[in-house]
Order: C-alpha cells, then sequence, then structure tokens
C-alpha cells in the first residue's frame, strides 16, 4: 500500500490530494500496484459476492487507507471520520452492495478501526449524533481477516488517535451488474 501511495502522490500531486479533503485515501490503487487484482480473486470473497449480491456483481470502487497519526483529539474532521453511510439507499430489503475491508494491519480501537453502529442499516432516518456515539463499535480483527457488512451501517473511518501511520484496510464496494 504504501507503494501505491506514492506512485499515487508522484502522478496525481501532493495538492490536489490535499484538497481533496480526506485522510489517507488511496485511489486507483489497481493503476498503481497490480498485486491489488488478486483481491478479487479470493476463493472466500467470490464465495460471499455470490451469496449475498450476485454472481455478476461488479466492483464499484476499491479504496486503501493509510491512516495518518495525529495526537489526541487533533483529528481534523472530515466527511470519513464523521458518521455516515456509504451507500445511503433503500431498496425494500434488497441488498444492493456490499462493502469488505481487509484488515493489511491489525484492525483494533487503538489504531483507527473503522467503528460500526449496529442496526442502523435497517433504520430509514439517521439517528442523532449522541446515539451514534455511544451505540459505536470498533470492527476490530487481526491482520490478514476479511470484514464484510452492507453500506448501510453508520460508520467512522479512522477518527482515533493512532501512535504511527496505519495501513489498516483496503475496501472494496460491489454491486450487482444491471443491464
Amino acid at each position: 500500500m504504501y507503494r501505491a501511495q506514492k506512485k499515487i502522490v508522484e502522478e496525481v500531486g501532493h495538492d490536489p490530494l490535499e484538497r481533496a479533503g480526506e485522510l489517507g485515501v488511496l485511489r486507483l490503487m489497481l493503476k498503481f500496484e497490480p498485486v491489488f487484482f488478486s483481491f478479487l480473486e479470493l476463493p472466500e470473497l467470490l464465495a460471499i459476492i455470490d451469496a449475498t449480491v450476485s454472481s455478476a456483481a461488479i466492483m464499484h470502487l476499491q479504496n486503501g487507507f493509510i491512516l495518518p497519526s495525529f495526537q489526541k483529539n487533533k483529528t481534523p474532521g472530515v466527511f470519513q471520520n464523521r458518521f455516515h453511510q456509504d451507500f445511503p439507499r433503500v431498496f425494500n430489503g434488497y441488498l444492493a452492495s456490499i462493502n469488505v475491508m481487509f484488515a493489511i494491519d491489525e484492525f483494533s480501537a487503538s489504531n483507527g478501526a473503522t467503528v460500526v453502529v449496529q442496526g442502523t442499516h435497517q433504520r430509514m432516518q439517521v439517528p442523532d449524533t449522541a446515539f451514534l456515539e455511544s451505540a459505536a463499535v470498533p470492527a476490530e480483527a487481526p491482520a490478514g481477516s476479511m470484514i464484510v457488512l452492507t453500506p448501510r451501517y453508520d460508520i467512522v473511518q479512522g477518527s482515533y488517535f493512532r501512535e504511527r501511520p496505519v495501513g489498516n484496510q483496503s475496501s472494496i464496494r460491489l454491486r450487482p451488474r444491471t443491464g
């Protein structure tokens, strides 16, 4: 992931990436590091896709995150570290998309694991911030794990203090192919 990050910065430039208002997000990783294609060949991932979305699913996006470290309570406020749903659409119970996160490093509360508010994927209205903050739990997993969830969950990515940068996930969003 660090090689991909370096190549992205070389091609796009530091200033345009900073203006995007994201923290440590890696876009177009497949262009810069073909190893990320191998994630799409994992039998375990393919079985989950076939069983949930469809055998004709398409990849909507693939992001990597190398979350920078910040002093406690000094993390800049950006979209990814405020509660949000990655795919806030409801189709009468139809599962239209899944998120898959691969823990490259350990995924823990102490190093900035994505926090999830369980049950929010079943609500039409977004709960108030006090509820979200009190009900949030970190999606913890050892390095090498695959975490699958619906993108309708309210989540926060990387909002916590870390002592060092962490390359803690490659995230893939899939949805059914239409037409």
